[in-house]
């Protein structure tokens, strides 16, 4: 069965975004030609999206890369926790970046009436 195809219109900084994680995907051997979990990279995909719109519409002076790793590292806690050792041994974030995904997260679950 064939996957629909996806228009998005990004913004420059969300399509660098999105290409360093798929880098950091790829160093990790999970790129989309191999046997990677497909979810994994959606909810990677969509995570840095929506961490791309706030670092823009807020103007925080938050490096991008070290936010696109923060969103990786998220999704392979939730999806591949097995890769998460790896990825911290090869990268690394600060509490900042971390407490802004967080905050992230939290306006995400308020906007979809989650408890």
């Amino acid at each position: 069965m064939k996957h629909p195809v996806t228009l998005t219109l990004d913004s420059p900084l969300t399509m660098r975004m999105l290409a360093y994680a798929s880098q950091l995907m790829k160093s990790l051997g999970l790129n989309h030609d191999v046997n990677s979990d497909p979810i994994l990279a959606n909810e990677v995909g969509r995570l840095v999206r929506l961490t791309s719109a706030f670092l823009q519409i807020i103007k925080v002076d938050i490096k991008p890369h070290l936010v696109v790793r923060a969103c990786v590292y998220h999704c392979l806690l939730h999806y591949m926790p097995s890769k998460t050792r790896e990825f911290l041994g090869k990268y690394r974030f600060d509490r900042r970046t971390t407490l802004f995904l967080s905050k992230v997260l939290e306006l995400r679950i308020i906007a979809n009436g989650e408890t």
